[in-house]
């Protein structure tokens, strides 16, 4: 599936796991996701800067931060600006809608700071994943 999303650079990505330790061992932190199923049309996003502004943990095996990308945590396609912490097991592609739940049940700001002058900051670079 092609992506388009931000990458997270790995001394960033060292300080925000120290920073929200992970709850589970597969650990990910590692992209925010723009668009799933990106096609050669879709530009690569402008915006390089990003906010955690709150962290969500189902306490069943899935935790992410939510992350305010131009002050938005609301996607284009209508789901929520995060980064996968990390998860208790890797999941089959049918795990994306048990995240999205999580999301649902607890609001996407459940656990949040909603003050942005102590929301943690996200460095990132801008990638595509075609194919």
């Amino acid at each position: 599936m092609s992506v388009i999303g931000w990458k997270l650079d790995t001394q960033e990505r060292s300080s925000l796991l120290e920073r929200f330790p992970p709850e589970w061992p597969d650990v990910i932190a590692d992209h925010i996701t723009l668009k799933l199923g990106a096609d050669g049309h879709d530009c690569l996003p402008s915006q390089n800067k990003g906010n955690i502004v709150g962290v969500v943990s189902d306490g069943n095996g899935l935790q992410t931060m939510i992350v305010a990308i131009a002050g938005e945590t609301d996607r284009p396609d209508g789901s929520t600006f995060h980064i996968l912490v990390a998860r208790s097991q890797p999941w089959p592609s049918s795990g994306r809608k048990r995240r999205f739940d999580c999301f649902a049940r607890m609001g996407a700001f459940g656990h949040a700071n909603p003050d942005p002058d102590s929301a943690c900051p996200v460095l990132t670079h801008a990638v595509a994943t075609l194919g």
